[in-house]
């Protein structure tokens, strides 16, 4: 697996480590139907999909998470729905415009190291999160 990077409101963040249990998938989007009728037969009407991302971000130190640039900051822009790029590969210039899903609260939890884990959640609705 390859390190990440986000960039966000001019910034630059890279992962020290791959994202850990990443998967990637998609779905409809919000306010896509789906009929079944009598005889059984099914209908949708999906509009367009979520291709969705979601990883753990590991071993965050606490200089990564309370940098004025570090991870703390780029969740609190990200959460207001701000959108931001999404590289799969740091060392490519290949990147997928995204928006957070999760975590919009502040959940994160403690490694027995004392370093932070996030569970990462972003989508879009144009490219696969291919390679996860």
């Amino acid at each position: 697996m390859n390190l990440i990077r986000l960039v966000w409101n001019g910034n630059t963040l890279d992962s020290k480590y791959p994202l850990d249990n990443a998967v990637s998938y998609s779905s409809p989007i919000e306010g896509s139907q789906v009929v079944r009728i009598q005889n059984g037969d099914e209908y949708a009407w999906i509009p367009n999909v979520n291709y969705v991302l979601e990883g753990d971000v590991r071993w965050l130190s606490t200089t990564d998470w309370d940098d004025a640039n570090g991870w703390r900051a780029f969740l609190e822009y990200a959460r207001q729905k701000n959108k931001f790029q999404f590289y799969p590969n740091k060392n490519l210039g290949t990147y997928i415009d995204s928006y957070l899903v999760e975590p919009m609260g502040g959940e994160h939890t403690l490694e027995p190291d004392g370093t932070r884990k996030v569970r990462l959640v972003i989508r879009n609705t144009t490219t696969a999160y291919a390679g996860y």
